[in-house]
């Protein structure tokens, strides 16, 4: 079965979230200088995991 995958950009503050937000997806690239992430999420998780990577 195949699931429709989203990629989203999520800004960090601090290095030591990068292991929280391995939690939500899978986690593709990394910027440590910019503090971003790139991060795959299943479509139908979405609504779920967002309000949380938001609060």
């Amino acid at each position: 079965m195949l699931v429709n995958r989203l990629g989203i950009y999520v800004y960090f503050k601090q290095n030591k979230f990068i292991r929280q937000l391995k939690r939500h997806g899978h986690l593709i690239y990394v910027n440590k200088t910019k503090k971003y992430v790139l991060l795959y999420i299943d479509e139908n998780d979405l609504d779920k995991h967002s309000q949380t990577l938001v609060n």
